[in-house]
């Protein structure tokens, strides 16, 4: 595929994992509950930097963590188990679920390490979202039921979403801003580090 191609996914189970490569395509499967990428517990299922993933159910990846929460920033792309996220890509109407984490929940089902924007993004309460590396991350109208974790972020723009578990922290809060609207949140921690 080239930059600004669309690839339509029929329904079905593809067992495989997916890799943008830089590329500015729109892959968009045809219903988020029936068009299902398995990553069969072969390391993260999808490696976006650019473009859009649309209407799929994101399951089954491994994300390998060592000890401790440095290591996690060392080695970012083996945080990530459901979707590992760079550059400004665009997530959308995306179930994932069933992705784990060998040592800890950091970023089991979406690692970001960029600016996307995620839009009816519905997290299982077995995964969590690490935000490590952000500059700008916005969440619309998304249910997260698992952990979140947003660290290292100037700017989240979190609205109209339901959070069940919220942490956020950073080394240095100085360039920190926070713009919540209509979020609904069961669990909220703010602290200066991890």
């Amino acid at each position: 595929s080239s930059d600004s191609d669309t690839i339509f996914v029929s329904a079905g189970t593809y067992y495989e994992n997916i890799n943008f490569n830089g590329k500015n395509i729109s892959v968009i499967g045809e219903d988020r509950e029936t068009t299902i990428i398995d990553g069969n517990q072969d390391g993260v299922v999808v490696i976006i930097n650019n473009g859009i993933i649309e209407n799929f159910t994101i399951m089954n990846g491994v994300a390998y963590i060592a000890d401790g929460y440095f290591d996690i920033l060392m080695d970012k792309l083996e945080t990530a188990g459901g979707i590992y996220v760079e550059g400004s890509p665009e997530l959308k109407n995306l179930n994932i679920k069933g992705n784990y984490s060998t040592n800890s929940n950091y970023g089991s089902g979406i690692t970001i390490d960029g600016s996307p924007t995620l839009t009816k993004i519905l997290l299982s309460p077995d995964n969590s979202l690490l935000a490590n590396n952000s500059s700008n991350l916005t969440i619309y109208q998304s249910t997260i039921l698992g952990d979140v974790f947003l660290a290292c972020c100037i700017t989240y723009n979190i609205n109209s979403s339901i959070i069940s578990r919220f942490y956020t922290y950073e080394f240095d809060t100085t360039n920190r801003n926070v713009s919540f609207s209509n979020l609904y949140y069961h669990n909220l921690n703010c602290s200066g580090n991890p």
